[in-house]
């Protein structure tokens, strides 16, 4: 600032401002601040002698107080469960994917021939031809080549199934050992040294938040459902494969693939329903929340084309309009949870 801006000199007013802060100090600057300390609790539970109670009144959000080391505590036994669920799970199902992957690989080796050329089947041709010119050389003929372009579509359809289903594994392995760096990520970032119980407090509080924002639950509850997938694919491929072999065997894996497919459904649609079923699975709690959301949705866009229909349908009157509103209004949202259901 200028000079004819300051009314009063500089040193005049820095003395001013120590002034002021001995008088808000204690008109002495050297008198601290009054603490009140409780009475002790006797250690006579567990709680008490793990996390001692703060000897001073305020000091209850202070850098070491109690509050922060007991929510460490919660907050490690919550996420040891957490991701220890999760880590076991994807141990699972890592395995079944490379052993699923080599069994597929196996059959694949075998069905991708049928795809290409049958060159034996021509050279024996070929063969019984030369032998029967040696015998009749008049009108003996080579067989015609085959047909380069020409593939079985039924070949294709097996080939396919097989091939998508061992992409898919492969895929889902690949997704499966990133979601295992994610949880051993997050742990070593909580495992981290901090200087104070209640700066790892608020890190560990960052973290989960971001945990919680990105969709790493659901993809982790995914995930098994795409291996699922890849499974029922390989087994299509079998059934098609066995068709052109012998279709009673064929006959017969449709059959149990569909009590199979059929339990499965089961199993993960039961719980929706039921939320106390023992079969419940991520899965199952996926649904039910995107279920309970569309419905949600289609509650609030009918309140709001009725708040359209009668603006005055929320305002206060008389209390038998009231009454004869909400009345009117329940009838309509279950009669809307009945179209739903």
């Amino acid at each position: 600032m200028s000079g004819r801006f300051r009314l009063f000199p500089l040193a005049t007013t820095i003395v001013n401002r120590q002034r002021d802060r001995r008088i808000f100090e204690g008109y002495s600057g050297t008198t601290s601040r009054k603490e009140y300390k409780l009475t002790p609790e006797p250690p006579d539970t567990d709680f008490r002698k793990e996390f001692p109670p703060d000897p001073i009144i305020g000091s209850e959000l202070d850098e070491a107080a109690r509050v922060w080391m007991v929510y460490r505590k919660e907050a490690e036994a919550f996420d040891k469960t957490l991701l220890q669920g999760w880590s076991e799970m994807l141990d699972i199902f890592l395995i079944f994917a490379g052993i699923f992957s080599a069994v597929a690989a196996a059959f694949s080796i075998e069905s991708y021939q049928l795809l290409q050329l049958d060159n034996g089947a021509y050279a024996a041709a070929a063969l019984y031809m030369l032998v029967a010119a040696g015998t009749h050389p008049e009108g003996a003929m080579l067989p015609p080549p085959p047909d380069l372009s020409f593939k079985s579509p039924l070949s294709r359809w097996i080939n396919g199934l097989w091939f998508t289903s061992i992409l898919l594994s492969l895929a889902v392995a690949l997704l499966f050992i990133l979601a295992k760096q994610w949880i051993t990520e997050y742990r070593s970032r909580n495992n981290a040294s901090a200087k104070n119980p209640r700066d790892w407090a608020r890190r560990r509080e960052i973290y989960f938040s971001v945990l919680n924002s990105w969709p790493v639950a659901e993809v982790v509850a995914l995930l098994p459902v795409l291996l699922h997938l890849s499974l029922f694919l390989f087994f299509a491929g079998v059934v098609a494969f066995l068709w052109t072999l012998d279709q009673a065997i064929a006959v017969w894996l449709i059959v149990f693939g569909a009590f199979l497919g059929l339990f499965y459904l089961g199993c993960t649609l039961v719980p929706l329903g039921v939320p106390e079923s023992p079969t419940s699975t991520p899965l199952a709690m996926l649904i039910r929340t995107a279920v309970l959301s569309i419905v949600l949705f289609s509650l609030k866009s009918s309140l709001s084309a009725l708040r359209k229909a009668d603006p005055y349908l929320f305002v206060r009157g008389s209390r038998a309009h009231v009454r004869n509103t909400r009345a009117s209004l329940v009838r309509k949202v279950f009669s809307l949870v009945r179209k739903l259901s």
